[in-house]
C-alpha cells in the first residue's frame, strides 16, 4: 500500500523549508517577486513561480537564490533537466550552496544519474554532517542500487537528527519491502502511528507487517481503520479477509472478499479467498464456481501466465477443478 517515494517527496518538501536560503535582496521589487514566487510553488503553481523566478533572475542575475528558486520550481515540476542546470548556476555563484548540491543531487537521482546523485550528496555532507533532508535522498539512491545497508544507515542518521514520524515510515518501508525484517518494521509502524495517529496508510502497512508476522486479529484492526477511511480500497479488503479467513472467520470473509469483488470484479486474490471461505464453509458447490472463476481470470492474466505466479494457488484451483478436496484443504 505504499512506496518509499511518495514519503520522500513529502519529507523533501518540509526540510526544503527547513534548510533553503532565506535571504532576501533590498530591493522591494525583487523581495515581492520572491514573495509571490514562493507562495505560487507552495500553491503547486509551478509554471507560474517559474516565470515569477525567471523575472527575478533577470532582475538579480548575480544571486545564487534566484537560480536555485526556479530550478527548485522546475524540479516540483518534475523538469528534472533545467532544475539541474539552474542548480549548477547557483553552485557556480556560491560553491557551497548547500540547498543546491541536495536538490540538484536529488534531480540526478530522479534522472537515474546515481554516481552524479551521489557525489552531490557527498558532498553537501562533508560540509555539514548534519543536513538531515540529504541522509533522506541519497538512502533513496542506495535502495535503487540495491544497497539497503547503506540505505538503512542513512535512515538510521536521518532519525538521529529528525526523529519525525515520516522518517520512521521511511525506515519502516524499507524494513518491510527491501530487508524482509517485519519485527523491526512493525516496532517503527507503531511510532508512526503514536507520532501521527492520522497517518492513514501507515495502518495499512502495519496490518500488512501483522500479517506477515500471523498477528491476524491486530492486522483486522488496522485494515479496518485504513477502511473507514478508503472504503473502495480492493487491496485493504483483500487482505482483511485473508485474514479474516486464517482466523477460521469465513463469513467475514466471504463478506470482505465480495465487497472487494464488487469495486474490481476481474480481481484474482479476493475471487480465490472466495471460493476458500465457500468450501471452508461446507458450501462446495459454490466454491467450484468461485474455483472455476479463478481459474479463468489465472487464464487471463498476461502475468498470471508464468507458471511461476502463484504456483500454491494455482495447484490448489487444479486440485478442486479435477475433483480433488483433500490437496492443500487449509486456509492458503
Amino acid at each position: 500500500m505504499s512506496t518509499t517515494r511518495p514519503f520522500i517527496f513529502a519529507v523533501a518538501l518540509i526540510l526544503c523549508l527547513l534548510f533553503a536560503a532565506s535571504a532576501l535582496a533590498a530591493d522591494p521589487a525583487v523581495r515581492e517577486l520572491r514573495k509571490t514566487g514562493g507562495e505560487q510553488l507552495k500553491a503547486k503553481q509551478y509554471d507560474d513561480a517559474i516565470a515569477t523566478f525567471t523575472q527575478l533572475v533577470e532582475l538579480d542575475p548575480a544571486s545564487p537564490v534566484s537560480y536555485y528558486d526556479r530550478g527548485l520550481a522546475y524540479k516540483h515540476k518534475q523538469d528534472f533537466q533545467p532544475a539541474i542546470e539552474d542548480f549548477t548556476q547557483a553552485l557556480a555563484l556560491q560553491p557551497a550552496y548547500l540547498p543546491a548540491l541536495a536538490q540538484r543531487g536529488e534531480c540526478r537521482s530522479s534522472l537515474k544519474q546515481y554516481d552524479l546523485a551521489l557525489a552531490d550528496f557527498n558532498a553537501a555532507l562533508a560540509i555539514k554532517p548534519d543536513y538531515s533532508l540529504v541522509y533522506l535522498y541519497r538512502s533513496n539512491v542506495y535502495v535503487q542500487r540495491k544497497q539497503y545497508d547503506l540505505a538503512l544507515a542513512d535512515l538510521d542518521r536521518l532519525i538521529a537528527y529528525w526523529p519525525d514520524y515520516s522518517a520512521y515510515a521511511l525506515r519502516a518501508t524499507l524494513y518491510y519491502y527491501n530487508l524482509n525484517q517485519y519485527d523491526l518494521a512493525l516496532a517503527d509502524l507503531n511510532k508512526v502511528i503514536a507520532l501521527n495517529p492520522n497517518d492513514i496508510k501507515a495502518y495499512g502497512l502495519r496490518g500488512l507487517t501483522h500479517s506477515k508476522l500471523k498477528n491476524y486479529a491486530p492486522a483486522i484492526g488496522d485494515y479496518t481503520v485504513f477502511l473507514v477511511r478508503n472504503p473502495n480500497s480492493r487491496v485493504a479488503l483483500t487482505n482483511r479477509g485473508n485474514a479474516y479467513g486464517n482466523l477460521g472467520r469465513y463469513a467475514e470473509a466471504i463478506a470482505d472478499s465480495r465487497e472487494a469483488l464488487r469495486v474490481d470484479p476481474q480481481a484474482f486474490m479476493p475471487r480465490l479467498n472466495l471460493a476458500q471461505a465457500l468450501e471452508l464453509s461446507g458450501r462446495r458447490d459454490e466454491a467450484l464456481g468461485e474455483y472455476r472463476a479463478a481459474a479463468g481470470l489465472l487464464a487471463g492474466d498476461r502475468l498470471a501466465a508464468d507458471p511461476a505466479v502463484y504456483p500454491t494457488e494455482r495447484k490448489k484451483i487444479q486440485a478442486r477443478l479435477a475433483g480433488d478436496w483433500d490437496t492443500l484443504k487449509k486456509w492458503l
